[in-house]
């Protein structure tokens, strides 16, 4: 078995129940299905904690090159590589992947985006964590010494990164804010933590070159952390609420569209947008959870480009529908090069007076 096939082969890995920004996640795909759809395929769809609660209206395929993940599974499912789909052109209305590009290693990354686009007849859906900073959930072997990711992530993406997929005949029609809004503090922490190399363990971390699975940390100590949160309540946050703070994003794009001027420009026209209702009947029991009262509606934004940016309002401000961040005005095409030019004089700060405070205590 390949070193970097293992740690998707691992039957506890898929052992999991559907987290809270999976729940947004799938509410914000089945509210925007566009119109006319009916067959899908969920490329890569892991233990289908998506896959098999999409309302019966619509067939779906589930395809994983992990037969651990999908063995489970009670719908229609392959085991294949997205490299090489086996299906003709065409061959589905629609292709999700739904956290899975980040995996791609790059040799192969270009032959899987061509060959989602190649399977899709009309539209593709791509979910991605949104801005991770990568460096900052980096674990270490302790067998050979090798630093990967926890979750074998290979890329982050921003707004500028998603739109890049855009081809001729493959045009995005939609961004989506979804998945959970982080406190910014936490967005902070992990910028910080990148920053000072901290590594961190987790127990389905497997090393991509030996395939071994214990791998060492090297966490900050509770008495840094502490001295860390008084830092970031003490200094002002508000320069850096111009990014974003959802963890994941969604991109729908169409197929054989004409082509637009892809020129980044906005109307800044911000009405309200009704999601297409999901029938009460066929809302999925998510083992029993806490769900939403009633179906996604969003504050949308249209770019001159054709493009809408939408923001959940009942995730947006649970109080207040008419308060609109600040960041989803401003900045839609806010990139993680601009984003981490600004934010590093703000961490060095933040840094200088953590040492200060350790100072302090000696």
């Amino acid at each position: 078995m390949s070193n970097k096939i293992a740690y998707y082969q691992q039957e506890a890995l898929w052992d999991t129940e559907i987290a809270s920004y999976q729940k947004n996640v799938f509410f914000d795909i089945v509210a925007n299905i566009p119109e006319g759809v009916r067959t899908i395929l969920d490329a890569g769809c892991g233990n289908g904690l998506i896959t098999e609660k999409i309302p019966p209206q619509y067939h779906v395929t589930a395809l994983d090159w992990s037969y651990q993940a999908i063995k489970n599974l009670g719908c229609n499912k392959v085991v294949a590589n997205l490299s090489a789909l086996p299906f003709a052109d065409n061959s589905y209305d629609l292709v999700m992947v739904n956290d899975v590009i980040e995996h791609i290693y790059e040799n192969e990354y270009e032959t899987v985006i061509s060959e989602l686009i190649r399977v899709a007849k009309d539209y593709v859906i791509i979910t991605v964590p949104f801005m991770e900073n990568l460096d900052a959930y980096k674990t270490q072997c302790c067998d050979c010494g090798h630093i990967f990711h926890i979750n074998h992530h290979q890329r982050s993406f921003d707004v500028k990164k998603l739109l890049a997929l855009q081809k001729d005949n493959f045009q995005c029609e939609k961004i989506i804010y979804s998945g959970d809004q982080l406190p910014y503090s936490q967005i902070i922490h992990d910028d910080i933590c990148a920053m000072l190399g901290v590594l961190k363990t987790w127990p389905h971390a497997c090393c991509p070159l030996c395939s071994s699975k214990l791998t060492k940390g090297n966490a900050l100590e509770g008495k840094m952390l502490d001295i860390l949160s008084k830092v970031y309540f003490d200094l002002e946050v508000s320069h850096i609420q111009d990014r974003p703070n959802c963890n994941e994003c969604i991109a729908i794009f169409s197929k054989n569209k004409k082509p637009r001027n892809n020129n980044i420009t906005r109307e800044l026209e911000i009405y309200p947008y009704e999601s297409v209702p999901v029938a009460k009947q066929s809302r999925p029991n998510l083992n029993q959870t806490t769900l939403l009262e009633e179906e996604p509606k969003y504050i949308a934004q249209k770019w001159s480009q054709g493009i809408q940016f939408l923001l959940p309002r009942i995730r947006a401000n649970k109080d207040d529908w008419t308060k609109i961040p600040k960041w989803f005005i401003y900045n839609q095409e806010i990139n993680l090069e601009s984003y981490n030019m600004r934010k590093k004089n703000y961490i060095f700060h933040i840094l200088s007076k953590l040492f200060k405070e350790l100072e302090g205590q000696k």
